[in-house]
Formats: structure tokens, C-alpha cells, sequence
């Protein structure tokens, strides 16, 4: 499976799993769900979070630019979930197209534009990209804009092999933050707690988690919330590996994320994706495969491989860090 594919597969395998506990607290979610059943899916459907990727990765199948016709291709995409909500947001009823002015719900941004980051492009054209994807919904609001962005750039880096390894990465992705000061100050954060010898994951800051019991909801937020337990877990696998008790460094990210509830379904997606980039494939269990429009989703990430094979020869379809397959 190419890295292309992996990441769009388990930032999909995220999305499912993210869905489960939504808007709940730790306390409501501990009330509902036991360790095993919380990892249990029972609905494979994935959210619009995926939908709105998926429709974009289509597009570049054919075309490396947002043209008008990517709208007209979301009603090509519909599942039952979301069909009254998606259908009529095509180019030609605009009004219809929730807006996202200010800073509230703005983390759609980072969840619907990661297939731009597949492309080698400059980094300006890019942020030009995700202006023009994200016009109609988030009318050029710059947390969705900035936070987007990060995350494109380090899925580019990673699935080009752009690293040497895990504390290089974070580095590339700090550089990276520094495009706004906000973003760059939250990624200090999680710098500091990675290079403190005795931090615990149960010691996330305010400024990482927002609220109690509550992920946020600003982009910035989510996306350094997901950057965080990522590169926690990658840091662990190194330093601590018993911390995973046997588990590879994905599945406990995943399952660690959806048990901190509020929105769980945009910051799961988004560990997925680096999850799926960074370790292929080999890692997601079985019970976990089998999602909606799977064949799919794994025949687009192919089709954009060989694509930007003319770009990089350095993709490659084996995971850049091997993996224990899951025992789950």
C-alpha cells in the first residue's frame, strides 16, 4: 500500500473511531464504554471530515489546481450520513455553503485540505490552494488557513522522506509553525513537554487541551492537540516503549485521543493521518478495515501516487518506520 493511501486510510479509520465520542466528557465517556469497546466499531461510516478530503484527493487526480468543478464533484461523493447536508453544496448553490467566519468549528480546514499536502508545490502556491478551497466555507479565515497549512507541509514531509527521524520531523514541523506566532507558540509547548524527562501524558497544559474534559474547537488548537498525542506516542515508542504495553504507537494514539472526548472525530482524523503517513499500514487491525468506500479510498491514494511519482521519486509505498502488526 503506498504511503498516499495509508494516510487517507486512517485519517478515514480515525474519523469512525473519533465519531464514537464526540462532544462527550472523559466522565461520560469512562460511564459508556469499556477498554474493549470503545476500540469496537459499529458504524463504519466516515463524516464529512473525510468526505470533503476525499473529494478534494479526487480532484487532483485529474488536476493539480482547485478549478470550479471540485464543488460539483462533492454531490459524486454522498453517503447516508450526510447526504441533506452535502448534497446541495455544489457551485451553483452557493448560498447554501455553511460559513465559518470566525474561529469557532474552523478545524474542518485542517481535516478537508490534507490532500494538498501529496503535492510539491511551493509554499506559497500552496497556501493559495487551500485559500481557494476553503473560500466558500471559511471565507480566508487564517487559523483554518495557517493550521491547514502546517498540516500539509508535514504530511508532504513525511511521505517524501523530507526527515532523518522523529525529533527532525518535529523540527521541520516547528520551523513550519513559525508562519504565525500563535501556532508557534503552542508548538514550544509541546517541544517543552517532549524534552521534559518526566512528563506525563496525563500532564497535557491548558494551552494544548483547551477546556477540561473538552478538546477545543479553534484550528489552532486541534491541530497542536493532534501534533501533541502524535508525537507523544512516537517519542514514547523511543524512550519508554513499555508505556505501550506491546501495542504499536498508532493504536494507542488513536484509542488515547477518543477517550479524551470533545472533537474527537477532527483531532482523531488528524492523528490517523500522521499515524497512516508515518507507519503505513501494517498496523491497523482487521475489526478496523472494511470502512466505508475503502476500495475506493485506497484506489485514489494509488492513482495520485504514480501521479506525483513524476514529481519525487523518493515515494515509496513502504512505511518510512516499521511497525508490530497489532495483536488486537
Amino acid at each position: 500500500m503506498s504511503k498516499l493511501s495509508s494516510t487517507l486510510l486512517a485519517g478515514a479509520i480515525g474519523d469512525i473511531l473519533g465519531s464514537k465520542t464526540k462532544n462527550m466528557t472523559v466522565d461520560e465517556i469512562s460511564q459508556k464504554y469499556t477498554i474493549s469497546t470503545i476500540e469496537t466499531m459499529t458504524n463504519k461510516n466516515y463524516t464529512c471530515h473525510t468526505f470533503l478530503n476525499l473529494v478534494l484527493a479526487q480532484q487532483l487526480c485529474e488536476n493539480n489546481d482547485i478549478t470550479s468543478e471540485l464543488l460539483e464533484n462533492l454531490g459524486k461523493w454522498q453517503s447516508n450520513d450526510y447526504d441533506d447536508q452535502l448534497s446541495s453544496i455544489l457551485i451553483k448553490k452557493q448560498e447554501k455553503i455553511p460559513i465559518f467566519s470566525n474561529n469557532i468549528n474552523t478545524v474542518e480546514a485542517i481535516t478537508s485540505t490534507t490532500s494538498l499536502g501529496f503535492l510539491n508545490q511551493p509554499d506559497q502556491e500552496l497556501i493559495n490552494k487551500i485559500g481557494k478551497y476553503l473560500l466558500l466555507t471559511h471565507v480566508g479565515n487564517k487559523d483554518a488557513i495557517f493550521s491547514a497549512f502546517i498540516h500539509c507541509k508535514c504530511i508532504n514531509a513525511i511521505v517524501n522522506n523530507k526527515f532523518k527521524d522523529s525529533v527532525t520531523l518535529f523540527q521541520s514541523v516547528l520551523e513550519t509553525s513559525k508562519i504565525n506566532s500563535t501556532h508557534f507558540q503552542k508548538f514550544n509547548i509541546i517541544k517543552y513537554c517532549l524534552d521534559s524527562p518526566e512528563f506525563s501524558f496525563y500532564d497535557i497544559p491548558y494551552e494544548l487541551s483547551g477546556e477540561i474534559n473538552k478538546f477545543p474547537k479553534k484550528s489552532e488548537d486541534c491541530l497542536v492537540c493532534a501534533y501533541y498525542i502524535f508525537f507523544y506516542y512516537l517519542h514514547m515508542e523511543q524512550v519508554k516503549p513499555e508505556l505501550l504495553e506491546g501495542k504499536p504507537p498508532p493504536i494507542v494514539a488513536l484509542l488515547r485521543t477518543i477517550s479524551m472526548g470533545g472533537n474527537t472525530t477532527a483531532i482523531t482524523k488528524i492523528v490517523g493521518e500522521l499515524c497512516g503517513a508515518f507507519y503505513g499500514d501494517s498496523w491497523i487491525p482487521a475489526k478496523w478495515r472494511g470502512i466505508q468506500d475503502e476500495d475506493n479510498i485506497l484506489s485514489l491514494g494509488q492513482k495520485l501516487t504514480h501521479k506525483l511519482q513524476s514529481q519525487s521519486s523518493s515515494l515509496s509505498s513502504k512505511p518510512v518506520f516499521s511497525s508490530q502488526s497489532s495483536s488486537l
